[in-house]
């Protein structure tokens, strides 16, 4: 697996940085996991505090797109969990 990060930047409203990366892959789409490890060490931060946002890949392609959160604290990144769980359930 390979990452490409396309464009970062700070939001310090937030206390996060927001990235776009490029995940090249051979086979099929990666582990959450995985993916985590692999941008983290693209934007060399700890693979704890990303959040991955947001994953698309067109059918067929080698290759996908993820909008990526990299929080300051554990704690902000149980709470975007929390949400994304609870919007689910609705």
């Amino acid at each position: 697996m390979n990452v490409n990060v396309i464009s970062k930047r700070d939001n310090p409203l937030l206390k996060r940085m927001e990235a776009e990366c490029i995940v090249n892959f051979e086979q099929g789409t990666p582990k959450k996991e995985e993916m985590k490890q692999e941008i983290a060490k693209a934007l060399a931060a700890n693979p704890e505090l990303v959040y991955i946002y947001k994953f698309t890949v067109r059918a067929g392609a080698k290759q996908g797109k993820a909008e990526v959160y990299v929080f300051e604290t554990k704690e902000q990144v149980e709470k975007m969990n929390k949400k994304k769980e609870k919007k689910e359930k609705k």
